[in-house]
Protein backbone atom coordinates (compact mmCIF):
# COMPACT_ATOMS: atom_id res chain seq x y z
CA UNK A 1 0.00 0.00 0.00
CA UNK A 2 2.89 2.26 0.63
CA UNK A 3 4.20 1.89 -2.81
CA UNK A 4 0.72 2.75 -4.30
CA UNK A 5 0.61 6.15 -2.33
CA UNK A 6 3.85 6.75 -3.70
CA UNK A 7 3.05 6.19 -7.46
CA UNK A 8 -0.43 8.23 -6.66
CA UNK A 9 1.67 11.17 -5.29
CA UNK A 10 4.11 11.12 -7.66
CA UNK A 11 1.32 11.22 -10.88
CA UNK A 12 -0.10 14.02 -9.15
CA UNK A 13 2.98 16.10 -9.18
CA UNK A 14 3.92 15.28 -12.42
CA UNK A 15 0.80 16.19 -13.73
CA UNK A 16 0.65 19.47 -11.73
CA UNK A 17 4.27 19.90 -13.34
CA UNK A 18 2.81 19.46 -16.47
CA UNK A 19 -0.28 21.97 -16.29
CA UNK A 20 2.28 24.44 -15.03
CA UNK A 21 4.96 23.75 -18.32
CA UNK A 22 1.89 24.70 -20.12
CA UNK A 23 1.05 27.56 -18.82
CA UNK A 24 4.33 29.11 -18.80
CA UNK A 25 4.50 28.23 -22.71
CA UNK A 26 1.60 29.60 -23.52
CA UNK A 27 2.12 32.85 -22.01
CA UNK A 28 5.99 32.80 -23.15
CA UNK A 29 4.75 32.10 -26.90
CA UNK A 30 2.00 35.16 -26.37
CA UNK A 31 4.87 37.50 -24.89
CA UNK A 32 6.92 36.79 -27.59
CA UNK A 33 4.17 37.00 -30.47
CA UNK A 34 3.67 40.49 -28.80
CA UNK A 35 7.20 41.26 -29.37
CA UNK A 36 7.24 40.50 -32.71
CA UNK A 37 4.24 42.44 -33.22
CA UNK A 38 5.58 45.81 -31.51
CA UNK A 39 8.93 44.75 -33.78
CA UNK A 40 7.21 45.23 -36.66
CA UNK A 41 5.39 48.35 -36.02
CA UNK A 42 8.59 50.12 -35.02
CA UNK A 43 10.15 48.82 -38.47
CA UNK A 44 7.03 50.15 -40.36
CA UNK A 45 7.12 53.88 -38.12
CA UNK A 46 4.68 53.35 -36.03
CA UNK A 47 5.12 55.73 -32.82
CA UNK A 48 2.30 54.29 -30.88
CA UNK A 49 4.90 51.76 -29.20
CA UNK A 50 6.43 54.18 -27.15
CA UNK A 51 6.12 52.93 -23.34
CA UNK A 52 7.05 55.04 -20.34
CA UNK A 53 10.07 52.79 -19.33
CA UNK A 54 11.63 53.69 -22.15
CA UNK A 55 14.61 56.26 -21.81
CA UNK A 56 14.90 58.91 -24.72
CA UNK A 57 18.48 57.60 -26.43
CA UNK A 58 16.47 54.13 -26.46
CA UNK A 59 13.79 55.95 -28.10
CA UNK A 60 16.32 57.69 -30.30
CA UNK A 61 18.05 54.35 -31.30
CA UNK A 62 14.82 52.56 -31.44
CA UNK A 63 13.31 54.93 -34.12
CA UNK A 64 17.14 55.98 -35.33
CA UNK A 65 16.32 59.46 -34.54
CA UNK A 66 18.56 61.98 -33.66
CA UNK A 67 18.35 62.79 -29.38
CA UNK A 68 18.51 66.77 -30.47
CA UNK A 69 14.99 66.41 -31.99
CA UNK A 70 13.42 65.23 -28.70
CA UNK A 71 15.65 67.89 -26.22
CA UNK A 72 14.24 70.36 -28.29
CA UNK A 73 10.78 69.37 -28.78
CA UNK A 74 10.22 68.72 -25.30
CA UNK A 75 12.48 71.78 -24.00
CA UNK A 76 14.65 69.39 -21.68
CA UNK A 77 17.96 71.22 -20.40
CA UNK A 78 18.54 68.47 -17.53
CA UNK A 79 21.23 66.47 -18.91
CA UNK A 80 21.03 63.86 -16.66
CA UNK A 81 17.11 63.22 -17.71
CA UNK A 82 17.99 63.60 -21.19
CA UNK A 83 20.36 60.64 -20.35
CA UNK A 84 19.11 58.25 -17.85
CA UNK A 85 15.20 58.97 -16.96
CA UNK A 86 12.70 57.38 -18.22
CA UNK A 87 9.90 59.11 -19.45
CA UNK A 88 7.29 58.64 -16.22
CA UNK A 89 10.42 60.13 -14.34
CA UNK A 90 10.46 63.06 -17.22
CA UNK A 91 6.64 63.82 -16.94
CA UNK A 92 7.20 63.48 -12.64
CA UNK A 93 10.18 65.74 -13.28
CA UNK A 94 8.36 68.59 -15.48
CA UNK A 95 4.78 68.06 -13.11
CA UNK A 96 3.22 67.14 -16.33
CA UNK A 97 1.11 64.22 -17.25
CA UNK A 98 2.91 61.00 -18.71
CA UNK A 99 0.42 60.52 -21.21
CA UNK A 100 1.09 63.66 -22.46
CA UNK A 101 4.55 63.31 -22.11
CA UNK A 102 4.12 60.59 -24.73
CA UNK A 103 2.17 62.13 -27.18
CA UNK A 104 4.72 64.69 -27.29
CA UNK A 105 7.35 62.14 -27.96
CA UNK A 106 4.97 60.26 -30.45
CA UNK A 107 4.41 63.52 -32.57
CA UNK A 108 8.47 64.13 -32.86
CA UNK A 109 8.97 61.07 -34.05
CA UNK A 110 6.07 61.53 -36.62
CA UNK A 111 7.41 65.23 -37.35
CA UNK A 112 10.83 63.80 -37.59
CA UNK A 113 9.65 61.19 -40.11
CA UNK A 114 7.28 63.43 -42.74
CA UNK A 115 10.21 66.13 -42.61
CA UNK A 116 8.64 68.38 -40.24
CA UNK A 117 11.71 69.07 -37.65
CA UNK A 118 14.82 69.10 -38.92
CA UNK A 119 17.35 68.43 -36.43
CA UNK A 120 19.70 66.72 -37.83
CA UNK A 121 20.33 63.60 -40.11
CA UNK A 122 18.89 59.69 -39.22
CA UNK A 123 21.07 57.69 -37.03
CA UNK A 124 22.63 54.88 -39.10
CA UNK A 125 21.87 51.42 -37.72
CA UNK A 126 25.30 49.26 -37.31
CA UNK A 127 24.54 45.52 -36.96
CA UNK A 128 26.48 44.47 -33.65
CA UNK A 129 27.24 41.27 -35.31
CA UNK A 130 28.79 42.75 -38.58
CA UNK A 131 32.82 41.27 -38.90
CA UNK A 132 33.80 44.72 -39.79
CA UNK A 133 32.32 46.31 -36.85
CA UNK A 134 35.13 44.64 -34.76
CA UNK A 135 37.96 44.60 -36.81
CA UNK A 136 40.84 47.44 -37.07
CA UNK A 137 41.16 49.68 -39.72
CA UNK A 138 43.91 48.65 -42.44
CA UNK A 139 47.26 49.67 -42.00
CA UNK A 140 49.20 51.52 -44.44
CA UNK A 141 52.78 50.88 -45.06
CA UNK A 142 54.95 47.98 -45.26
CA UNK A 143 55.15 45.73 -42.26
CA UNK A 144 58.00 45.28 -40.35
Amino acid sequence: MKTRVKFIYTSLLLCLALILTFFTATSTIQAYQHFQQDHQSVQNGDATTVRPWMTLPYISHLYKIPEPCFTTALRLKDHWLVEHATLRVIADHDHQSLSQLIQDVQSTIQGYRHKQLACGPPLQSTPSTSPSAFSAPPRKGKLQ
